[in-house]
């Protein structure tokens, strides 16, 4: 069986990560890989519907199940050579601006940014978000949606991010999936080996009998310190701490 996997930083399993990043348990990609399913994988962190929806177009006819992680409507894709750069959010653009050097670099984030600021319609945003969704759904019937998001429009099923919503909140933290200077997320797909193994196992069962049932009682307690997961000095993260 062959299955495709398009979506944004919970699908992005990292496998050219930096050695800090080594020793992180595997990814649910990884799970069921080791089913002996061959899996592409098109995620990319930050990417928005549109850039999965790109890939899909010219790739979903060569698999036999496709999984779209939804995106929250809003990301842009802008063209970089022959690649795009993907942008989340005003935030993520201001962060780029921060450490940027270059001349020419800095002129279009700021009219990213801008962007952000004066010129993008949510109601615009939603409209198109919904569409790609339907004609995904469309294209290939064998389609698993799952929302990464509250507002990804899959409002039948739990979003990802109550994963590491879940873990934040056991480790006490203000941040769900916090990434700065100072801080940096190691979890493959903003969540622990074990809950990772949690969601690889019921996509697997959605591959063999087309169901698909997550649920919050099933989420997992992070068994490994704290200090597996966030690899720099992570205590200004911390509640309650100075």
């Amino acid at each position: 069986m062959k299955i495709a996997v398009f979506g944004d930083s919970f699908g992005d399993d990292y496998n050219l990560w930096p050695d800090p990043y080594l020793g992180v348990g595997p990814s649910w990609i990884d799970y069921l890989r080791n089913q002996n399913i061959e899996i592409d994988n098109y995620s990319c962190g930050g990417a928005s519907l549109f850039y999965g929806y790109q890939r899909f177009i010219s790739t979903y006819q060569k698999y036999d199940k496709v999984i779209f992680l939804v995106t929250s409507p809003g990301r842009i894709s802008v063209p970089k050579g022959n690649q795009t750069e993907e942008f989340a959010n005003l935030t993520s653009v201001e962060n780029h601006l921060k450490n940027c050097v270059d001349f020419e670099t800095k002129i279009k984030l700021t009219a990213i940014r801008d962007y952000f600021t004066y010129v993008k319609n949510d109601t615009f945003d939603e409209v198109v978000h919904r569409l790609l969704i339907e004609d995904i759904s469309r294209k290939h019937k064998d389609t698993l949606m799952i929302p990464c998001f509250a507002h990804s429009g899959i409002d039948n099923r739990i979003p990802l991010v109550a994963i590491p919503r879940f873990e934040a909140d056991f480790w006490k933290m203000e941040e769900i999936m916090p990434w700065s200077n100072t801080a940096y997320d190691a979890r493959k797909g903003h969540m622990c080996e074990e809950n990772n193994l949690m969601l690889g196992q019921e996509i697997y069962n959605w591959v063999e009998t087309g169901n698909y049932n997550l649920f919050r009682e099933n989420f997992k307690t992070p068994t490994k310190e704290f200090t597996h997961y966030f690899r720099t000095d992570f205590r200004i993260l911390r509640r309650n701490q100075k």
